[in-house]
């Protein structure tokens, strides 16, 4: 609760005469808490891109979010390649989350939002620059179901149509 009270402390704004010596002073302390606000754990969507993360993050606690767009469940694990426009992370949901993932199953182009530990891959990919990590998923959020599109939206698509 303390740290949700001093994001809203950011919030206050300052006037000329409260601290500010011009309207010009004022504008920019509020673009200074706008950009606080955005920074603020409590406010954010993610701390990473999906295109961001390296061997170098490893044991990091990070959180991603973007769409879903592929998910491939092998007995108690299952691996999800989360996108977003800067690149895509490999997500892995231990025995414990496949329960939930159960309940409330992933479809492609679902907006997800997860949190966990950044884990180097036994198996690494090299045709992507975040190959050689994956997240280890403590936590997710899906913020936004997705009925399936008539395509495939990714770059290397042949664009022809599923028709189901």
């Amino acid at each position: 609760m303390l740290k949700i009270d001093s994001c809203l402390r950011i919030l206050n704004p300052k006037t000329p005469g409260e601290g500010c010596k011009s309207a010009k002073d004022g504008i920019f302390a509020a673009r200074k808490r706008a950009f606080q606000i955005l920074n603020c754990k409590y406010f954010m969507f993610r701390t990473h891109t999906c295109g961001e993360l390296r061997a170098a993050d490893v044991n990091q606690e990070v959180t991603l979010a973007g769409w879903v767009q592929t998910v491939r469940k092998f007995g108690s694990i299952t691996f999800v390649d989360l996108r977003d426009r800067y690149g895509i992370t490999q997500l892995l949901f231990s025995e414990a989350l496949n329960a939930q993932l159960d309940e409330n199953p992933l479809g492609r182009e679902f907006v997800l939002q997860a949190t966990g530990k950044v884990n180097e891959r036994s198996n690494k990919n090299k045709n992507i620059p975040t190959g050689d990590v994956e997240l280890l998923v403590e936590s997710f959020t899906i913020l936004n179901k997705s009925v399936t599109p008539p395509f495939t939206i990714q770059d290397d698509t042949d664009g022809e149509m599923i028709c189901a």
